[in-house]
């Protein structure tokens, strides 16, 4: 597997400047990202590069939120370090939607495929979610708080990495529905900086019914025209049959749009 996901790599970056003129990708132009991970307590850490094509649909259409977003053709590698021992990790994600234009928030999934997270496995093979937004405007700052429901076919493995203390089931991979519900409160500003709270509960119904909590919050900073700062923070807890367990991760990452007036 390993050896064929770095064959359709190196397969598909000679396409890369041709794809970059098609119409979707100057809809959606090329954006280089870095994101790096690491669990508080114990030595679990992940990295990871990759591409992407990404257009902010506030740019586009009328009235929608910041954070709102086409994304296509997702890449990535990476590795993950668990006790000072590397495993390859790898990414595809061929498209995200995610609309918030209040009253309403809504999106789709479309196979995506991502071994470079907290989690083992995380698949999304199609999903949609949805909920009510409202906006406040406070002179140049907006808070739009959301509600985000979410159905998926999906396939999970929490694994051992950043939950050592689960029993042996966390290892056991399952295919079933997923459901979860959230809340979301952005706050932006006129400069470009975006503050984005998450809190959530899913759960998959299908192997150990393997359950992960978030608590955390995102900070998106802009260094220019085409860079931006990424920070974040969360804890989670995941659960499998009756056992938890809860990890505390700080993480950090980097966006580069050179084709894009702004970087998001």
């Amino acid at each position: 597997m390993k050896r064929l996901v770095l064959a359709l790599l190196i397969l598909a970056w000679p396409a890369l400047p041709a794809f970059g003129q098609s119409p979707l990708m100057q809809m959606a132009p090329i954006r280089v990202l870095a994101d790096f991970d690491a669990a508080i307590g114990h030595p679990a850490m992940a990295f990871s590069i990759g591409i992407d094509g990404e257009t902010p649909l506030e740019y586009f259409l009328p009235n929608v939120s910041p954070g709102s977003r086409l994304e296509v053709i997702g890449l990535g590698v990476g590795a993950r370090l668990d006790d000072g021992e590397p495993t390859f990790r790898w990414r595809v994600v061929p498209m995200v939607i995610d609309i918030t234009k209040p009253p309403w928030n809504g999106g789709v999934t479309v196979l995506r495929y991502d071994r470079t997270g907290l989690r083992t496995l995380e698949a999304d093979w199609i999903a949609t979610h949805g909920g009510p937004s409202g906006r406040i405007a406070l002179g140049s700052l907006a808070i739009e708080p959301s509600l985000i429901l979410r159905a998926a076919l999906a396939s999970r493995r929490t694994g051992h990495g950043f939950f050592p203390d689960l029993p042996a089931q966390a290892d056991d991979g399952a295919t079933g529905a997923a459901t979860s519900a959230g809340a979301r409160v952005v706050l932006s500003g006129a400069s470009g900086f975006r503050l984005t709270a998450t809190a959530s509960v899913e759960r998959l119904w299908a192997g150990p019914d393997p359950e992960l909590r978030i608590l955390g919050a995102a900070l998106r900073v802009p260094l220019g025209s085409v860079w931006t700062l990424v920070g974040r923070a969360a804890v989670q807890e995941a659960r499998v049959g009756h056992a938890k367990d809860r990890t505390t991760v700080l993480g950090f990452g980097l966006r580069f749009s050179p084709h894009s007036g702004r970087s998001v």
